[in-house]
């Protein structure tokens, strides 16, 4: 009888592991809204606007966001050019032109939001982030560029600093980075919204990517 209380007051007897565990979860039930917040503010990464740039670049994907913070952009600091980029071509839009670039979308919305058509610069280029950097230096280069503003979604944005700053650094050109807010999600509540999962989920993927690439 005695064996038997022994077993049974062994086999309920909580261990310190499963007591961590616990806590563990409950902490991070406790902490969600915070870890998740965190995790999509880790990918915003802006720095300081100047006073005057030699051009405003929009890299290519959301044009109608990033187009727009560009043109909110040429309100606050000194700019003569704007540079869209991409090579890629809207599928969908295909059934209304055979040929529509994405750094053609980003010029149609800057035009639309009044921004002079002599001002704008197209480089039909570069299908990744990658690829548009380097056509962005070189543009630089050839044009012996100094200071650049770079416009992108603010989830790309940590991907930007990683791909762009170093090799323009290395050139002596500098580069601010700038993120145009999405309409498809809020960026600080993306976890409430199937576009904002996608996002999130995207750019972490292609963090680690660039990081081997």
């Amino acid at each position: 009888m005695n064996n038997l209380r022994n077993i049974r007051s062994i086999s309920f007897k909580p261990s310190k592991f499963l007591i961590a565990l616990l806590l563990g979860l409950f902490l991070l039930f406790a902490l969600r809204i915070e870890i998740l917040k965190a995790m999509g503010s880790f990918l915003i990464y802006e720095t300081d606007l100047p006073k005057s740039a030699d051009a405003i670049v929009i890299l290519s994907g959301s044009p109608f966001d990033r187009a727009n913070k560009a043109v909110l952009l040429d309100k606050l600091t000194s700019s003569p050019i704007f540079i869209c980029t991409g090579k890629n071509q809207s599928g969908d839009l295909k059934v209304f032109k055979d040929s529509v670039y994405e750094c053609e979308l980003l010029k149609m919305q800057l035009m639309k939001r009044g921004i002079d058509e002599n001002r704008i610069q197209l480089l039909i280029e570069g299908t990744s982030t990658a690829e548009e950097a380097i056509s962005v230096l070189s543009y630089a280069k050839n044009n012996k560029l100094d200071t650049i503003i770079i416009v992108s979604s603010k989830f790309h944005t940590r991907r930007i600093h990683q791909v762009f700053c170093k090799k323009f650094k290395k050139e002596g050109i500098y580069v601010a980075i700038q993120g145009a807010p999405s309409t498809a999600y809020i960026e600080n509540l993306w976890w409430k919204s199937e576009n904002g999962l996608i996002a999130l989920n995207n750019e972490y993927i292609k963090l680690v990517y660039y990081l081997f690439k």
